[in-house]
């Protein structure tokens, strides 16, 4: 890109219109404007740091919506990720921050992040100039001297207006979801919230809801911090599994069905996680599974290459390990219903990787004395930021063509 163009992109005065040109791409591009206790035009120095109050060059952003990628004026991946989650943007870099738009009650434009109704820190750079601010998201640890604000748009282009028409009211962000029900053992119905309805959902990527039965509290899980593969599993007990450990492959796979038996249409092994499926995976875990006073099972996900897969196992359908770096996304296991002793974690974001085997949580599956007998367990997997995954499940049956490979499995912890 020629240096003349690249100075006067940064100049206060130029048009929306420009911004995008100057980037040689159409799309939705802007400047932004810092709302609250320090009212600043968002500027950009030349490390990449995003600042407001400073001396420096004016910030011109453009995102592309059906990945929530953010890109400065030159083409610089934005993000706010560790270890310090300062918001910057820089060449080369991926990005791990999913970035959206929501129109606020007070008209103005808002950029989100993450499951979050895009509230930030604004905090002072220590530098001489205390009217100097960087920007995080709402989990940095250390706030001290942080006002928090929103970041609104100006001088937007017409595509803009096609993402912005989510209202964001106090805290909440309020954004279309899909709802599925799944009906219980008990008879009652638990409404599941879908990450995301579709690839061009603007709300991929919010918190699922779930209420466990007609006589049971509702429980909600938000998420003020993003869900990451990253974050501690489901319980504080750690899960060693030998290679030779037993598994259980799920009983049942298909997807929510009001009335189909036990609420699953029946897939036989075809699993299918994408913004437009959810699919359930139910288990049946007997009470010899359990070998210790009290047994910890893990759910592990196993993804080989195909190139390791059997002869004559059909290979998966994957969106890619790049679109879940750069969109952090992935999939969700809610689980949907139990026999009450599970404490499981329904809003982790759970990312594979071919060659992957991995536990996604850990629970009491069960115990060698009395008071567990058989148990029937059941997650819902549901796409989360446009990740897409297609598969045939392994070992479901009592005679599999293919007792290992792809799929998930409740496994026994040592």
């Amino acid at each position: 890109m020629r240096p003349s163009l690249v100075t006067i992109l940064f100049s206060g005065t130029v048009t929306a219109a420009a911004v995008c040109e100057r980037q040689e791409s159409q799309g939705c591009c802007f400047h932004l404007e810092s709302v609250g206790s320090v009212n600043e035009t968002v500027e950009e120095n030349h490390t990449g740091r995003i600042l407001l109050g400073g001396s420096f060059q004016q910030g011109g952003f453009c995102l592309n919506p059906s990945n929530g990628t953010l890109k400065d004026a030159i083409g610089n991946n934005c993000f706010m990720r560790a270890p310090n989650y300062e918001f910057q943007c820089y060449q080369g870099a991926l990005s791990t921050t999913f970035f959206m738009l929501s129109t606020g009650s007070d008209g103005k434009t808002k950029l989100l992040y993450d499951e979050t109704p895009g509230t930030v820190f604004a905090c002072p750079t220590g530098s001489s100039n205390q009217d100097v601010y960087s920007l995080f998201p709402l989990w940095k640890n250390d706030t001290t001297g942080c006002v928090e604000i929103t970041l609104a748009l100006t001088n937007q282009t017409a595509e803009c207006a096609a993402q912005g028409g989510s209202p964001v009211t106090g805290s909440t962000t309020a954004l279309p979801t899909t709802e599925l029900t799944v009906p219980t053992e008990t008879g009652s119905k638990v409404p599941i919230i879908q990450y995301g309805s579709g690839a061009s959902d603007s709300s991929i990527g919010q918190a699922s809801t779930r209420t466990t039965d007609a006589s049971s509290t509702t429980k909600s899980t938000s998420a003020p911090e993003p869900p990451s593969s990253s974050n501690p599993s489901n319980s504080s007990q750690a899960c060693s599994v030998a290679s030779s450990a037993p598994s259980i492959a799920p009983r049942k796979l298909g997807f929510p069905q009001d009335n189909a038996p036990d609420g699953i249409h029946d897939t036989s092994l075809d699993a299918s996680i994408t913004p437009v499926n959810s699919t359930i995976f139910q288990y049946t875990i007997p009470r010899s599974f359990a070998t210790k006073s009290t047994q910890l099972c893990a759910l592990q996900f196993r993804l080989p290459f195909c190139s390791d897969l059997p002869s004559g196992y059909p290979c998966f359908h994957f969106s890619g390990s790049e679109q879940e770096t750069l969109s952090n996304s992935g999939m969700v296991f809610s689980l949907v219903s139990d026999d009450g002793r599970t404490t499981w974690n329904n809003s982790a974001l759970h990312q594979v990787h071919p060659g992957d085997k991995k536990d996604f949580g850990t629970f009491e599956c069960g115990t060698a004395s009395a008071g567990y007998g058989e148990r029937k367990i059941t997650w819902l997997a549901s796409s989360v930021r446009n990740f897409a995954l297609e598969f045939q499940q392994a070992g479901v049956g009592s005679s599999p063509e293919f007792v290992d490979g792809v799929g998930a499995w409740v496994v026994q912890c040592s």
